[in-house]
């Protein structure tokens, strides 16, 4: 006779046997009223009531959309406060720079320490050399101005090509010592290739010499020695470049970052007790 199979595993539910002892409840009485979908009520532990409590009584943060720490905001209040009114707006931008408005009007930068103000300051003096140049002082901007090699080359021809273009014969043949090569031809045609030889002759020293000037001062040679275009038209000229990061690092070593940023008075202030700078805009 063949031996009974026994379906329940031993020791099932009584506590016996390896990952079963939570298979069937300790209490009946619970085990019957879980089965009928009726969930028992949970005990609150002390701990968690109190960081509730905690949370929901927090202090709300002032500007909450600022980057700022609290201790930050609050010294920036106090300062504006104090000398002037309250905060109207606070405002933070893409490059994490901060703008504030009063409710008296007054209007500032906050950087948050002093060497974001001076990068600020370098990016806006760049975007400013680029886009309006002539607004510079021509002695400033005469160390930082120069043209390609191949526009130099360029220009340098043509401004010699027109120059010995405008001369008199006689004044060609002067200038380079081809006189009395000229005298001596017997033909027309001689005489003529005499002549064009002077002129090539001429062309080619005027050529260097313009070069050297365009590469020692362009601004000098266009706008002083020739005449040719102002200071303003000069500087519009595609073939005139800046370069604008030494230039923009310069302006800000002669006049300081707050002299381009601080548009009220040119100063910066520190906020007590933190590393923010603020500059008046108005």
């Amino acid at each position: 006779m063949a031996r009974k199979i026994r379906a329940v595993r031993r020791g099932l539910g009584k506590g016996k046997g390896k990952g079963y002892k939570n298979i069937m409840g300790k209490d009946p009485k619970v085990h019957s009223m879980s089965a009928k979908g009726m969930k028992q009520p949970q005990r609150i532990k002390e701990y968690m009531l109190m960081d509730r409590f905690a949370e929901e009584n927090k202090p709300k943060r002032k500007y909450p959309n600022i980057n700022l720490t609290q201790q930050e905001i609050v010294a920036v209040d106090s300062y504006l406060s104090n000398d002037f009114s309250e905060i109207d707006t606070f405002n933070e931008d893409e490059n994490g720079v901060y703008r504030i408005e009063t409710k008296s009007g007054e209007e500032f930068f906050l950087f948050k320490n002093e060497e974001r103000a001076e990068e600020y300051a370098r990016a806006y003096v760049r975007e400013m050399l680029e886009d309006e140049p002539e607004t510079f002082n021509k002695n400033f901007l005469r160390e930082f101005i120069y043209i390609s090699d191949t526009d130099k080359r360029l220009i340098a021809q043509d401004e010699s090509d027109n120059y010995v273009e405008d001369m008199e014969d006689e004044d060609v043949l002067e200038e380079t010592g081809f006189e009395d090569k000229y005298d001596d031809a017997k033909t027309e045609s001689q005489k003529e290739k005499v002549l064009e030889s002077a002129r090539d002759e001429l062309s080619g020293r005027k050529r260097d010499e313009i070069y050297g000037e365009l590469k020692d001062d362009p601004l000098n040679y266009f706008t002083f020695e020739t005449g040719i275009y102002s200071e303003e038209e000069l500087l519009k000229q595609p073939f005139i470049q800046i370069d604008v990061d030494e230039a923009s690092k310069e302006a800000i070593n002669i006049d300081g970052w707050e002299h381009f940023i601080g548009t009220y008075d040119g100063k910066s202030n520190k906020i007590p007790k933190t590393k923010l700078m603020i500059v008046r805009l108005n």
